[in-house]
């Protein structure tokens, strides 16, 4: 089974739970993008208009490897330069005013059309009637997939030393963390800052598209001792991003064990300072799972990076994917296998990417 093997395979709209009202300071548009990494566009998208970073609002992040469709706010640029705009895979349509700018979380959900590829014989017409019919009445297991843990998958550590206030600590692991699928060149400046701590000469090192090491990096290379300073470099959107995946680490841990024993819906904590768990089963078990993690619901507020403190949330064991159906066709990309054709609705937070793995089992 293939997924993403190519980003049209992905295909994800957002269902927006608001609508501009044709009037005022700020334009709402469609942003389609295909394989660009959501953060580093909306950088370049900025360096073209020439504006801050700050003036582009959404409601949501999506996957790179994907072609994408999202709603944008931008404040203080005109609708001829939005018009205007030209890049690389990236079109703006559906220009509306509007007296505010979109916010973040601003949507109902998401639509996914999805191609599944390289699939065996055994993936019948009758082994998928049975599997959708089963995630439409039972459901699928609402887990965080991937993307949450980010391409290196060291989100939710980088997390968990900021919620210790270990911030030094968090730092370095993002910087010189090394993984296989990263470049040589990349994994040979994170191995050189690891062994030398030299800032400056490590600035050199770094390839000029691994931008938010780079921010990190200029930031300590002028005040070696500010890992403060350092983290806050980065966009808020991404500092979160670490706390948010450490709590969706807790709660994936939590959600793995405690499936087997609820067939019906329940609503899991995800875990932040305002958690208070008593003696349910659920709350017993993200207990042991927080003492296995030597962590605390309290730590989730943050003193030395109050910004980033998270009080925690509820989020549904299960998902029902709605408006669901598939075709099954012969994949014309890998000889002998088929594919499948899969579009259903999800509500916002739930992963598209983990209901074709737990359909296509």
């Amino acid at each position: 089974m293939k997924i993403k093997q190519l980003p049209e395979d992905f295909v994800v709209k957002e269902i927006p739970s608001v609508k501009p009202i044709g009037q005022g300071d700020y334009i709402w548009c469609i942003l389609k993008k295909t394989n660009w990494d959501f953060l580093k566009l909306i950088r370049e998208i900025s360096k073209v208009l020439q504006t801050s970073r700050t003036n582009i609002s959404f409601a949501g992040t999506k996957d790179k490897v994907a072609v994408t469709y999202q709603t944008l706010s931008f404040f203080g640029i005109s609708l001829q330069k939005l018009r205007s705009l030209k890049m690389r895979d990236v079109e703006l349509s559906d220009f509306e005013y509007n007296q505010r700018h979109i916010k973040l979380g601003e949507l109902k959900g998401n639509s996914f059309l999805i191609t599944v590829r390289d699939l065996e014989p055994r993936y019948t017409k009758e082994f998928l009637d049975k599997r959708i019919e089963g995630a439409k009445k039972t459901g699928i297991i609402n887990l965080f997939d991937s993307q949450r843990f980010g391409t290196r998958n060291i989100t939710h550590l980088v997390g968990k030393e900021i919620i210790k206030n270990k911030i030094p600590e968090a730092v370095y692991l993002y910087l010189t963390k090394t993984n296989k699928n990263e470049r040589k060149d990349v994994q040979d400046a994170r191995k050189f800052l690891a062994k030398t701590e030299d800032f400056k000469e490590a600035l050199k090192l770094f390839p000029t598209d691994c931008k938010w090491d780079i921010a990190m990096i200029s930031h300590l290379s002028r005040y070696p001792d500010d890992f403060i300073g350092a983290i806050r470099a980065l966009p808020k959107t991404l500092r979160m991003m670490f706390i948010h995946a450490y709590q969706s680490y807790i709660w994936n841990l939590t959600a793995n064990q405690l499936y087997k024993n609820y067939k019906e819906n329940i609503e899991i904590p995800v875990v932040g300072f305002r958690t208070i768990l008593g003696n349910s089963e659920i709350d017993k078990t993200i207990k042991k799972i927080l003492d296995k993690e030597k962590a605390r619901p309290e730590e989730f507020k943050i003193t030395q990076i109050p910004e980033l403190s998270s009080s925690g949330s509820k989020r549904s064991l299960y998902i029902y994917p709605k408006n669901i159906s598939y075709r099954l066709e012969k994949d014309e990309l890998n000889k002998g296998k088929n594919k499948a054709v899969i579009e259903f609705d999800l509500p916002k937070g739930s992963y598209g990417t983990q209901v074709v793995k737990q359909i296509f089992v």
